[in-house]
């Protein structure tokens, strides 16, 4: 005896272009000039926000505000969120001191560093 298989034609595929899957974000929605976004498009540009560092340089070299106290209250800082800033030897704060300065100020030629 032969065992007879029939198909179910089960028509055209569906489109998939507008439909979303599992997990696929749906991109049937529209902009605001009927212009259908790409995936991870981004709706509005973004931009950086101005930078406030590196201030410039003082004329005269020197910076009233740039002191041993500033240097250790950032040390400090360190220490409370469980930096061994507290056992730092002498290379270690000069190396936070240059690093320090260099966030805050401009290098002489202009630019930044």
């Amino acid at each position: 005896m032969a065992t007879r298989v029939t198909c179910v034609d089960p028509g055209p595929a569906a489109s998939a272009k507008n439909t979303a899957g599992p997990g696929l974000p749906d991109n049937s929605r529209n902009d605001s000039k009927g212009r259908r976004p790409m995936v991870d498009e981004h709706r509005t540009p973004q931009t950086e926000p101005e930078r406030v560092f590196p201030i410039p340089r003082p004329a005269s070299g020197n910076d009233p505000r740039f002191t041993l106290g500033l240097l250790l209250d950032v040390k400090q800082v360190l220490v409370q969120h469980g930096y061994p800033m507290d056992q730092a030897t002498g290379p270690d704060h000069l190396a936070l001191k240059q690093a320090l300065f260099r966030f805050l100020y401009a290098s002489t030629d202009g630019g930044e560093r």
